[in-house]
């Protein structure tokens, strides 16, 4: 009965950070939008941040897009975008969950 609490409590972990994950990565893509739409038109050095920053957070899109042989434009960015923070959080807590950290029994 104990070793199904630790499981279960492992596992509202992972899943809160891949829930996390989503979240910031999905937050990300609206923030450059909303940076471009701040900076992006102008000139200088917040123009050029914003409109990178941008392009940076768009290549997941684009290289999951080309793998799949999606025709006609990019997958929605922040679907794919979300999904990877899911997994890298999820990923990198469970790895936490299972192999760092230990619970007392």
């Amino acid at each position: 009965m104990k070793g199904k609490q630790i499981l279960k409590k492992r596992s509202l972990a992972i899943l809160r950070a891949a829930i996390y994950g989503s979240v910031s990565f999905v937050g990300l893509n609206f923030a450059a939008n909303a940076a471009y739409g701040m900076w992006g038109r102008d000139r200088g050095l917040m123009s050029d941040l914003a409109s990178c920053f941008g392009f940076v957070l768009t290549l997941p899109s684009a290289l999951l897009s080309g793998a799949v042989g999606h025709k006609g434009g990019l997958m929605n960015e922040h679907l794919v975008n979300g999904v990877l923070g899911a997994l890298l959080f999820a990923i990198i807590a469970a790895f936490w969950q299972f192999v760092v950290k230990s619970y007392e029994e």
